[in-house]
């Protein structure tokens, strides 16, 4: 008899497209919130991106899972969380950059300065100290470029979703039928 199951690498490639769709999603209410300066639109980011994201990995982990009759050793698991979370990065960072490129080229720099209106308003002399240092990353032109921000977010999302996926796949492997009928 042949094993029909699929490879953890395609359904991880499959779900990250998933995931990818996710990640752009709450990229995209953060943004908003940010353009908007709304505190309730910003909560409600926030809540698309953590429980929300955990939520959907351990959703897709457990339907592989279950699909695979509950036989997925907990390496096999882990792994279709990790690639799912490295391709949901890929669609991640290319969104990204393009919005810091084309849609939004002053972000960077208008989010650092405002950052450092915020220290300066601390009244406190490292408050000022660290306002003086982001008012000199932007006249040296010290930050980073579209596509390193971007670079930078992706890995800092694949190595969180690496993370996240390990305590995920621990959890879904925990909750099983007493007995599995085939």
């Amino acid at each position: 008899m042949r094993d029909s199951r699929k490879s953890v690498y395609h359904t991880g490639g499959a779900d990250g497209l998933i995931m990818g769709v996710a990640f752009v999603i709450v990229m995209a209410m953060t943004m908003l919130s940010i353009r908007l300066e709304s505190a309730l639109l910003s909560i409600f980011s926030m809540l698309l991106a953590v429980p929300g994201i955990a939520a959907l990995a351990a959703t897709l982990l457990r339907k592989r899972y279950v699909e695979n009759s509950y036989r997925d050793a907990f390496s096999s698991l882990w792994m279709h969380g990790i690639t799912m979370f490295v391709c949901g990065n890929l669609i991640f960072g290319l969104a990204l950059y393009a919005y810091l490129r084309f849609i939004d080229p002053g972000f960077l720099v208008r989010e650092t300065l405002e950052a450092a209106s915020i220290y300066s308003g601390l009244g406190t002399d490292e408050g000022e100290h660290m306002a003086t240092l982001l008012h000199s990353m932007v006249d040296k032109h010290l930050l980073p470029t579209p596509i390193s921000f971007a670079f930078s977010m992706m890995w800092f999302g694949s190595f969180f979703g690496c993370m996240l996926s390990l305590a995920m796949t621990f959890l879904v492997r925990m909750v099983r039928p007493a007995r599995h009928i085939k």
